[in-house]
């Protein structure tokens, strides 16, 4: 069934102020004065749009479409000269709440992301709000190969650049279009553009009144060596095809990793008061030893001696000849078993796994300075089982300044009265959640403790959720009405509800995602279904 949502349908999300109708006419858009070298290329009327929004069709209130590119020019490209812009697209509703929202971008861009906001936003997207939208290519156009890497600038606009003018750009227009600046400002992207997301509280600490940063890359350039540690790996336990060449999915089969995850399961699922398929401690990902795995035998199922080996190096984290850490390690979730980590890691006989077809693209042609001769797109696999990690990652110096989002001086955006939402998933294969931790531990460290940090930034970690969503999880939430209400009415968020995804395992329950380090525990009592039968406890270290 089909809704249509107005300003008035928010899920309880803070009081809008009065709509707001477009002081000009949306022709008027191509004749605006613009802060930077800006092109409007089309305004396009739209109504009745349906899209898909947590398992439901959601008509979209009636708005107009811009269509804009910033900067176009001739850049460098994999064999000769290259055309180069900053494609952007913005909704304009004809009803607006006087807030701005920009949706981060994915994977190394390329394409413009969903511009509405339908992520982590419950049943209604941020266009459906009153929320003036928009999203970017990151600066080049073509998401199926790096080439754009060639072009020092086309790195920069991927690194930052882009989502800074794509800002700039988009607030002018909602600015003359309505008569009136945003209100509030919010950000809010996953992977890439959870990246994207840091390096705003980061590097324009004024932008954005509230920012969430969902599976963020935000050590992106060191999860590619994970990535290439990670193909090394499987590779030497994998088959053989008529080449020579490894067939990474046979490292492990779907049997395999179900015996791992219900390994996992069988000495963990019950720690936090309730054997339900889903580890809310989190520190069981840390005690978890994969010594313990059932051996295969000649009459019993079980994992070889060097797939238990190959786990253990994989979890562990790459490091170089000397033991050097190069990037974190990862928790040992259920979560595993979900075909989306599978995806990235091993692949299928049909497809390779996007550490391949994605993670060494990037990493030759984006990360690493120079740029090796001798790549071959087509031969990624090969290149990757002679990266040394002992000498290449050297190579990642300069990349890493623009395009990694480490720091934990926050102070400028705390001090403009911003806050910060984190979520990870546990089962993340693509970025570690312990990298995420991590971080957010220095953050506690650099501003004054744990109380201090999270008067303006809180994480949230949701165990048995993938990259971003997916896996055996609750990971359906609402996060951008916890940032509203944080930003607006002064309401830090203490517990965020989340419920499975339609026609998933966990579709008809919900559990609580507490601020880190606290976690979820039942209380022994109430509805197994339900969030709201779990306490917030610290977890015993």
């Amino acid at each position: 069934m089909e809704k249509r949502f107005k300003l008035k349908d928010t899920l309880n999300s803070p009081a809008v102020s009065t709509e707001i109708h477009p002081n000009v006419d949306a022709a008027s858009i191509k004749n605006f004065s613009f802060p930077n070298n800006t092109t409007i290329v089309t305004i396009t009327k739209m109504s009745g749009v349906t899209v898909i929004v947590d398992g439901e069709n959601v008509i979209l209130p009636d708005y107009y479409k811009v269509e804009g590119r910033i900067n176009e020019r001739t850049g460098i490209g994999f064999d000769g000269p290259a055309e180069y812009y900053i494609g952007f697209e913005l909704c304009l509703p004809n009803e607006w709440n006087e807030r701005f929202y920009f949706e981060g971008g994915g994977g190394s861009d390329g394409i413009i992301p969903p511009r509405i906001g339908i992520r982590k936003v419950g049943k209604v997207p941020a266009l459906s709000r009153g929320f003036a939208t928009v999203a970017t290519d990151g600066g080049h156009q073509g998401n199926t190969d790096c080439k754009f890497g060639y072009d020092q600038q086309a790195r920069i606009d991927y690194g930052y650049n882009a989502i800074n003018q794509v800002t700039i750009t988009a607030k002018s227009i909602v600015k003359n279009y309505y008569g009136k600046p945003p209100k509030y400002s919010y950000f809010m992207g996953a992977s890439n553009g959870g990246r994207q997301a840091l390096a705003m509280a980061q590097r324009f600490p004024g932008y954005f009144d509230g920012i969430i940063s969902g599976a963020p890359a935000l050590n992106l350039t060191n999860a590619a060596i994970a990535e290439m540690w990670a193909n090394q790996i499987f590779a030497k336990i994998s088959k053989k095809d008529e080449n020579d060449r490894p067939l990474i999915y046979t490292a492990f089969s779907e049997a395999d990793m179900k015996l791992v995850s219900d390994t996992i399961l069988k000495q963990f699922d019950s720690a936090d008061g309730l054997e339900d398929g889903i580890i809310l401690d989190m520190n069981a990902a840390r005690k978890f030893d994969p010594s313990t795995l059932p051996r295969k035998t000649k009459n019993l199922p079980g994992l070889t001696d060097e797939q238990i080996n190959a786990l253990k190096l994989l979890f562990d984290g790459p490091k170089d000849s000397k033991g050097n850490v190069l990037y974190s390690n990862w928790p040992w979730d259920p979560g595993i078993l979900d075909p989306e980590w599978r995806s990235w890691t091993l692949g299928t006989e049909d497809c390779p796994p996007r550490n391949v077809s994605l993670g060494v693209e990037s990493m030759a042609r984006v990360f690493t300075t120079p740029i090796p001769e001798e790549y071959d797109s087509s031969k990624a696999l090969e290149w990757s089982l002679d990266y040394d990690f002992d000498t290449d990652p050297s190579k990642l110096i300069l990349s890493s300044s623009f395009i990694n989002n480490v720091s934990t001086y926050l102070e400028p955006f705390r001090k403009l009265g911003g806050n910060l939402i984190l979520y990870h998933g546990m089962a993340d294969p693509v970025f570690s959640a312990y990298d995420t931790i991590n971080y957010y531990d220095k953050l506690i460290d650099a501003n004054g403790g744990l109380k201090e940090t999270q008067k303006f930034a809180r994480l949230f970690l949701v165990p048995g959720m993938n990259h971003v969503e997916g896996g055996p999880a609750t990971d359906q939430f609402d996060a951008l009405t916890a940032i509203q209400e944080w930003v607006e009415k002064d309401k830090a968020p203490t517990m965020i509800v989340a419920h499975g995804s339609k026609d998933k395992p966990f579709e008809d329950i919900s559990r609580p995602l507490f601020p880190y380090p606290m976690q979820a525990v039942y209380n022994g009592r109430g509805d197994t279904k339900s969030a709201y039968s779990f306490v917030a406890k610290e977890p015993v270290k």
